[in-house]
């Protein structure tokens, strides 16, 4: 018989099924904890940031949860993505190969080796359809992805509190009419995933997104100041300088006394000043 392969597409992670499993069961789906059992483990370093491996407290002798849906970086999105595809009882070989760090756009990352062979130990039927969540059961998932995404944020993961934040809102969607809290989680979440693509320097992304929430979202109001600064700095970045002091006017009357608006439109005048300097030296020398 032929052993079955299976790879990432970003090819960061490879399995072997070495012992199928059941086929007619339940692969991962979202939301569910899958067991798995170690027989090998080899590594190279153990220094990498991982929702699964714990490298101050790892033992082969004892199982690993993974919980589906918990992953936010790209090593463990990928393995993430392999386990899933795992059928309960499958034993397989997994290769993984990429970079140690959260800040996988370095220049010169630390590459990791890692070679494990786990035995999927659960029988599937905990896995449930996202669709035959209790409300309840989404909110609390997206109450931690929401956590998890704040987190990350303060320790300037932003990719990574991006996935958390993007997470929350997709399952708020199912919610947000049947329990109150969900709306406003929502918004929150919504709201951080333009401060990540601030902080990725996707300014354009910025900019339509508070667009959207601005005129869509009913929570919106009392957030309107954060919500038009935030343009205003992305519209500084897009060299959109006008628009941008439309924006910190506008936050600045909703709050008079914040600094950091006060210091944004200070950088935005100088900007605009500066530009409309060389748009008339570029004219000058063309019609000389």
């Amino acid at each position: 018989m032929t052993e079955r392969y299976w790879q990432t597409l970003d090819m960061s992670v490879s399995k072997i099924v070495l012992v199928e499993g059941n086929l007619s069961g339940n692969c991962g789906t979202f939301g569910a904890e899958i067991e798995l059992n170690f027989e090998e483990f080899e590594i190279d370093q153990f220094n990498f940031e991982s929702v699964f491996f714990d490298k101050h407290n790892f033992s082969l002798s004892e199982k690993m949860i993974v919980k589906i849906g918990s992953a936010y970086n790209e090593m463990d999105i990928a393995l993430e993505q392999t386990v899933t595809s795992m059928y309960p009882g499958e034993k397989s070989r997994f290769d993984v190969r990429g970079p140690t760090t959260s800040d996988q756009s370095s220049e010169d990352p630390t590459w990791i080796t890692l070679n494990f062979v786990a035995e999927r130990k659960d029988d599937g039927a905990q896995n449930k359809s996202i669709c035959d969540w209790e409300p309840v059961e989404k909110l609390e998932f997206a109450k931690n992805s929401y956590e998890k995404g704040v987190e990350l944020v303060k320790s300037r993961n932003y990719k990574g509190a991006f996935k958390m934040f993007r997470q929350t809102s997709a399952l708020t969607v199912f919610i947000q009419d049947l329990l109150p809290e969900a709306k406003d989680l929502k918004f929150r979440s919504l709201s951080n995933l333009t401060l990540c693509q601030k902080n990725l320097n996707n300014n354009e992304v910025v900019v339509e997104g508070i667009d959207i929430i601005l005129e869509k979202d009913e929570n919106a109001p009392k957030n309107t100041a954060k919500l038009l600064a935030r343009r205003g700095q992305s519209e500084i970045k897009l060299q959109n300088y006008e628009k941008a002091l439309n924006d910190l006017n506008q936050a600045l009357a909703l709050e008079p006394t914040n600094k950091v608006i006060q210091s944004d439109i200070k950088l935005a005048k100088t900007q605009l000043k500066n530009h409309d300097i060389k748009l008339s030296n570029a004219m000058t020398k063309m019609f000389s």
